[in-house]
C-alpha cells in the first residue's frame, strides 16, 4: 500500500519525511511511500504529482500553525478528496490542536501529531487499507515498539529546523501552485470532465459553475447556513464538491456534494 504523503513549510515538512522513515517500520506493506515536494519551477512537478496520485491509495497531509491557512491547500484538498474520497484523506496537526485548525480539512477526522491515541488511530486506517492488513494484537505491539522512535525523530529535526528562509532556495510560489493544482484536479485521470478554461481564471470557471447550477449561493446540510462557492470539481459533469466560505470563517472549506445543496438563485 502506497500512501500519499503532503506538506508544506519545514515543520511540516521534517515531520512528513519522519513519518515516511518511521511508516514501513511498523506497517511493512507501506515499504513504498511518496513525499510530496515543494520543487523548482522547471522541475516536471505537474506530472509527478499526478502519475503518483493514479497509484496511491490514501492521502496524508501535514498541518502545523505556519501552513494552515496556504490557499493552494484548498485545491490540494479538493484533488486528493477526487482521488482518495472523504475517507481516504488524513489531516494530521503538527504541534496544532483541533480546535485551533479552521483550515479547509476541519470537517474531516482530524489526528494530533502529539495525541498518542490519535496517532494508533491513523494506523489503524491505514493498515485497514493494506492488501494484507496486520492483525490488531499485532499493530498495537509493532505501533508500541517505535512509537517513541517517531517521537524523538520529529522533535530533533523540527528542532534543526533553521528559521531563516535562504534567498537562493527555488521554490514555486503560490500563484504557481494554484495554477498546477487546477490542471491536476482537471487531469487525474480521462474520467475527468471540467469545462475548457483558461488555467488560474477562477472568475470563469465560476461563471460557469453559476450558468450550469443556477447561482454561487449554497447552504450546508448540517445546519443550515448559507454560504457561497469559492471553487469546485466535476467528474463525469456531475458535480463532486466545492470550496465553499461561509460567514466568520477564514478562506475556504471543501465539501462534498453530499454534504451541500445549492440555492439557484
Amino acid at each position: 500500500m502506497k500512501p500519499f504523503l503532503s506538506w508544506s513549510k519545514d515543520i511540516s515538512r521534517e515531520t512528513a519525511k519522519c513519518f515516511a522513515a518511521w511508516l514501513p517500520t511498523v506497517i511493512q506493506e507501506c515499504h513504498e511511500v511518496f513525499l510530496s515536494h515543494e520543487i523548482s519551477k522547471g522541475e516536471p512537478w505537474f506530472e509527478r504529482i499526478t502519475t503518483n496520485l493514479t497509484t496511491c491509495e490514501l492521502g496524508i497531509v501535514f498541518i502545523t500553525a505556519e501552513n494552515q491557512h496556504e490557499p493552494w491547500l484548498n485545491f490540494e484538498a479538493g484533488a486528493l478528496l477526487n482521488k482518495f474520497g472523504k475517507s481516504g484523506v488524513c489531516p494530521v496537526l503538527v504541534k496544532l490542536k483541533k480546535a485551533d485548525y479552521v483550515g479547509p480539512l476541519s470537517n474531516l477526522q482530524l489526528t494530533e501529531f502529539e495525541s498518542e491515541a490519535d496517532m494508533r488511530g491513523l494506523l489503524s486506517t491505514i493498515n485497514d487499507r493494506c492488501n494484507s492488513p496486520l492483525k490488531a494484537d499485532v499493530l498495537r505491539k509493532m505501533f508500541d515498539t517505535f512509537w517513541s522512535s517517531l517521537v524523538e525523530s520529529v522533535e530533533e529535526a523540527v528542532s534543526n529546523v533553521s528559521q531563516t528562509q535562504h534567498p537562493n532556495s527555488a521554490i514555486r510560489p503560490v500563484e504557481q501552485k494554484i495554477d498546477e493544482i487546477l490542471n491536476l484536479v482537471r487531469a487525474l485521470s480521462s474520467e475527468f470532465d471540467h469545462p475548457s478554461l483558461s488555467d488560474g481564471r477562477l472568475k470563469e470557471r465560476l461563471d460557469y459553475f453559476t450558468k450550469k447550477y443556477g447561482s454561487l449561493n449554497m447552504y450546508r446540510k448540517s445546519d443550515s447556513e448559507v454560504g457561497q462557492v469559492i471553487d469546485f470539481g466535476e467528474r463525469d459533469g456531475n458535480l463532486q464538491y466545492v470550496v465553499a466560505h461561509f460567514n466568520g470563517e477564514s478562506g475556504g472549506r471543501v465539501y462534498l456534494k453530499d454534504e451541500i445543496e445549492v440555492i439557484p438563485f
